[in-house]
């Protein structure tokens, strides 16, 4: 009598299993933003923009449960850069992944203020609410309280960072408010254009270490187009295609190709349209 219930135990477990691996999907979805606008030099040749980073792994089947389900974040961050217009590279001037950790990714959650005078970037960083807020609401642990504690202090006061040494200390509080008063901001429709050159690489959304899978499954998602978010799509087309041997790059445009030709309709120009840029940057590759 002991062994059937053995077995419907080891069913239930199985099954449990499999439920739980299955509560997200498969597929990485990657974005960024920035979180304010930019702030120009005085003779507008260069940018100071503070951008955010997330990928994560949505909801599927019972996760979805309430409300929607939760997301599995597998990284967000924040970082201050240095941008030059019409360039596809930015300088990282600081790392902002620990306020991240508490405050989120998203720019509904931050207030960035940000200067840019001379050789020099100021910046101050609180999240919407206020730090005692972040504590009160994001405090789980002793050792979270703790961490917030240390950001509060370490982030509200301003600070200044100086673009050739990376060196950064704090600024005088009075001081950075009469330069807010005279910063030139640059729109964010332009900052978001901007970006969409830029290796998303540089942003730290690096796929393969975010989420490590077999090489030909993420190409298999990138030029069948199983993986609906296209930023994951550019990254793949980025970090992973642009490494192989050109004869393979033609054999993976050669079974695109194959794919558009078995399908139809509006599935037919959904994929096209949805693949058009993988294919012009591997056509690109080609070309090099």
């Amino acid at each position: 009598m002991k062994k059937p219930f053995f077995y419907l135990f080891l069913g239930i477990l199985g099954g449990l299993m499999l439920l739980l691996s299955s509560c997200h999907s498969e597929y990485v979805t990657m974005s960024y933003d920035p979180l304010t606008s930019a702030v120009w030099n005085e003779d507008s040749t260069h940018l100071a923009a503070v951008v955010s980073s997330r990928a994560l792994r949505r909801p599927e089947g019972i996760s979805r449960f309430p409300a929607g389900g939760h997301a599995k974040y597998l990284l967000e961050t924040a970082s201050l850069f240095l941008v030059t217009p019409d360039s596809d590279n930015l300088k990282k001037l600081a790392d902002f992944s620990d306020p991240a950790a508490y405050i989120g990714s998203y720019r509904s959650r931050w207030n960035v203020r940000l200067a840019y005078v001379d050789s020099l970037v100021y910046f101050r960083l609180r999240p919407v609410g206020g730090w005692d807020g972040l504590l009160r609401w994001n405090a789980r642990t002793p050792a979270d309280s703790t961490k917030i504690y240390t950001l509060w202090e370490k982030y509200d006061t301003p600070k200044k960072v100086n673009i050739f040494s990376g060196h950064t200390q704090n600024a005088d509080p009075d001081y950075f408010e009469t330069l807010i008063e005279s910063t030139r901001p640059a729109r964010i429709g332009w900052l978001r254009e901007q970006l969409k050159n830029v290796p998303l690489a540089e942003l730290d959304l690096v796929i393969n270490e975010i989420h490590p899978k077999r090489t030909e499954r993420y190409i298999a998602e990138a030029i069948y187009m199983k993986n609906p978010c296209p930023v994951a799509r550019r990254a793949v087309t980025e970090q992973i295609i642009s490494r192989l041997e050109k004869d393979d790059i033609r054999k993976l445009l050669k079974k695109m190709e194959r794919q558009a030709d078995r399908l139809d309709g509006h599935e037919k120009t959904r994929y096209e349209r949805g693949t058009r840029h993988t294919r012009e940057m591997m056509e690109l590759m080609l070309n090099q």
